[in-house]
């Protein structure tokens, strides 16, 4: 899944329990977003609970090394921010801000 994608689904309408069910994951656990470099739109995110990463800005995994970009709880925010109203930002305009974001931020 790319973060574009990700972004649909929740303005689609479906919900955090839902993404949670579907992905396998405790909907009570604290999860965080990453993704391989380079990052881009088109890049695939990977969900791990914080209890697996301790929160590390690198996390190798399956021999590929993954980067923080987020929490879920952040992205979750950013969405339903820019779903209010008239003015939505469309999912590719978004995803490009949150990965600005997360590049300033993180790394």
């Amino acid at each position: 899944m790319t973060l574009p994608e990700l972004i649909h689904y929740f303005t689609e309408g479906n919900t955090y329990e839902d993404f949670c069910k579907a992905q396998g994951i405790n909907r009570f656990a604290e999860v965080e977003i990453y993704m391989q470099k380079p990052f881009g739109i088109n890049g695939k995110v990977e969900f791990f609970k914080m209890e697996e990463t301790s929160g590390k800005a690198l996390y190798s995994y399956n021999g590929a090394d993954f980067y923080n970009l987020f929490g879920v709880n952040y992205f979750m925010n950013a969405v339903k921010e820019a779903d209010k109203g008239d003015d939505f930002v469309n999912e590719i305009d978004l995803a490009l801000k949150l990965i600005d974001y997360a590049e300033r931020n993180n790394f």
